[in-house]
């Protein structure tokens, strides 16, 4: 019984993580844009009286560098990111049309119970049965991927 309250703990924290995963992803992606951005943007002359050598290749290619070092690791990130967003998704399109939806409002799109009742058109305790349900459901298919099967008092 300790076990598949851990396993449930563990698949609503998954579910709640998806919107910290949706919002990094957003500002990863922005912060490439800038980046790209910034490369497309020509250096004007520098005025600033200072004599300088005519070597002007060497801080472009640093600046090239440092660029593609950032860019690269961004990618990854979003990557990884990408990949905990898909084995989320994967959770839910495991379940019922409306056991989805409700994940969705409640996980995907951050929406209060109040608002996810309003939503679905169902009552306070009703929407809190479909979560059950659907929790315990999810329970039940994290048991079976181990090899073990669920208790009863996880599925009634």
């Amino acid at each position: 019984m300790i076990e598949q309250e851990q396993i449930r703990t563990d698949i609503k924290r998954q579910l709640n993580s998806y919107r910290e995963l949706r919002e990094e992803h957003n500002q990863l992606a922005d912060e490439l844009a800038r980046l790209e951005a910034l490369m497309r943007t020509p250096s004007g002359p520098n005025l600033d009286g200072v004599p300088r050598g005519s070597d002007i290749s060497k801080p472009v290619e640093r600046f090239v560098v440092k660029h593609m070092d950032l860019e690269r690791k961004y990618r990854a990130q979003i990557n990884n990111l990408l990949a905990g967003q898909a084995k989320i998704e994967d959770i839910i399109e495991a379940l019922e049309p409306t056991e989805r939806r409700l994940a969705r409002y409640r996980y995907i799109d951050g929406l209060s119970w109040e608002n996810v009742c309003e939503k679905m058109n169902y009552s306070w305790r009703q929407t809190h049965r479909i979560h059950s349900a659907m929790l315990d459901k999810l329970v039940a298919a994290e048991l079976e991927k181990r090899g073990q099967a669920p208790r009863e008092e996880v599925l009634t």
